[in-house]
């Protein structure tokens, strides 16, 4: 093997290497930057939302199911949005 070769074959692998590095950084960053923000702990030990989004759905302490439209709780289930065949 040359010397420019084994050269040009060390510059990709070292551009490979700090992207790889560089995509673990922005996964652990994001992570780590919503985690905190979408979940608080309880008094009870279970994980409650913060800011409800559309679709997230929570039990009430009598065992009834709600549903979150977006814009409030509700006791419906949202409609289903598939096709099916």
């Amino acid at each position: 093997m040359s010397r420019d070769v084994a050269q040009s074959l060390g510059r990709i692998v070292l551009i490979a290497f700090l992207l790889v590095v560089l995509l673990a950084v922005l996964t652990t960053a994001r992570f780590a930057s919503t985690r905190g923000r979408r979940r608080a702990p309880s008094t009870d030990g279970a994980a409650r939302t913060l800011k409800p989004v559309k679709g997230d759905v929570r039990k009430t302490p009598d065992g009834a199911l709600q549903y979150f439209d977006g814009r409030q709780w509700n006791n419906t289930p949202p409609a289903p949005n598939d096709n099916a065949f």
